[in-house]
């Protein structure tokens, strides 16, 4: 048998004939670049209910220090949205708006369409119930409470002991793309791609695009990862660890991951990654993300970095009659062979270590044998000899 109540304007969770029973209503704290629309989102719990109905009424304050304006989006009767199936079999839900306050900064929702379930049977549920979008001023900067009340109205629901948790809004400036080493660090490489991340002091993730890619890994076109924790090592041919080889330069290596890694990258100067994914005749693009922004909205992200790896399998360099040795040159012959060679014996004006490490399929951050052989087989002829790209589960 399904009841329908009016339920005027009321923030909190009014859901049971029992008062003995309680409930949770929180809202997840978020970042948004300024600006931008945002979801911000509200989330509930309970357990053990009899009956179903939900009253959601935010607000958003500024908090000191704050400039420019938050505020929800100006459609007050399409911005909310009711987020999965909170109550599975206990009826279905409409949405409606219920901000009759006319603010900006307030706005609220009344869900009032579910089925009374007798005792004992009960609902429970833990996860996220609604979406309110905001948006932030171009100007707007600093930390707004979103703040969740209980202003009392009439209701033929009884009370239930609610506790209600805020959130906020941190808006932020947007995040600045990562840009092209100088100098040798810069160059195409065959299996790492190399960038110096901006926003020293920030907590930023990095996204790579697999923008696009040679015959046959066309299929992973549009893969997006992320690049891990770098490791320091050592620029000796035949170590990886620093330790290893005191008195030896050291770079930022970083391998590519399937979930954001934060990090003040900023700091750290150029960094070169490497993976499976890295393949030769192929372009991939670079963005920066703030840590605690919704890394699924793409105006969250920066600008892109495109980076391409060498045109040609093998192509190391063109030249190292001259310091550095000049990028590749579009040829793979006898001197990107030597290049890979006198670099295994650590030789002085050879490639840098992220030039000259072509194996194995994960690139091993060492120049050795193996390294100078598939290079000679490039330059006779032989296609690039890995499986490729894997992407993310």
């Amino acid at each position: 048998m399904v009841h329908r109540h009016a339920i005027g304007v009321t923030a909190g969770w009014l859901l049971s004939w029992s008062a003995l029973q309680a409930a949770e209503l929180s809202v997840s704290s978020m970042s948004m670049v300024q600006g931008t629309s945002a979801n911000v989102v509200v989330s509930g719990k309970i357990t053990g209910e009899a009956t179903v109905g939900v009253t959601i009424v935010l607000g958003v304050v500024p908090q000191p220090g704050a400039v420019g304006t938050v505020e929800f989006t100006p459609a007050p009767s399409v911005d909310i949205v009711q987020l999965g199936d909170p109550w599975p079999g206990a009826g279905t839900f409409s949405a409606f708006d219920t901000d009759r306050t006319t603010s900006s900064t307030w706005n609220g929702i009344v869900d009032d369409d579910g089925e009374f379930l007798p005792e004992p049977e009960t609902v429970s549920f833990d996860g996220a119930v609604a979406g309110f979008p905001v948006i932030a001023s171009a100007d707007a900067l600093g930390v707004w409470e979103v703040s969740l009340s209980t202003p009392a109205v009439d209701s033929s629901w009884q009370s239930l002991a609610t506790t209600l948790v805020a959130g906020t809004i941190t808006v932020v400036e947007a995040a600045d793309p990562p840009s092209q080493p100088a100098g040798e660090a810069g160059f195409a490489k065959n299996r790492y791609i190399s960038l110096v991340a901006a926003n020293p002091g920030q907590q930023t993730a990095l996204r790579v695009t697999l923008e696009d890619l040679p015959s046959p890994f066309e299929s992973f076109e549009g893969t997006r990862m992320w690049i891990a924790g770098p490791q320091e090592t050592s620029e000796n041919a035949g170590k990886v660890n620093p330790a290893d080889a005191p008195g030896w330069p050291t770079f930022m290596a970083s391998r590519l991951t399937c979930q954001p890694v934060y990090a003040d990258w900023g700091s750290l100067g150029p960094i070169h990654v490497f993976d499976d994914e890295i393949v030769p005749t192929a372009t991939y693009e670079i963005q920066a993300i703030s840590e605690g922004c919704d890394t699924t909205d793409e105006a969250q992200y920066s600008a892109p970095l495109a980076v391409t790896t060498s045109y040609y399998w093998g192509d190391v360099t063109g030249d190292c009659g001259v310091t550095p040795c000049t990028p590749p040159d579009g040829i793979v012959d006898i001197v990107d062979v030597t290049a890979v060679y006198d670099k295994f014996r650590n030789l002085a004006g050879t490639p840098i270590k992220a030039r000259s490490d072509v194996d194995p399929s994960l690139p091993n951050r060492l120049v050795e044998i193996i390294d100078i052989t598939r290079t000679n087989d490039a330059a006779g002829g032989a296609s690039y000899p890995f499986a490729g790209p894997s992407g993310c589960p």
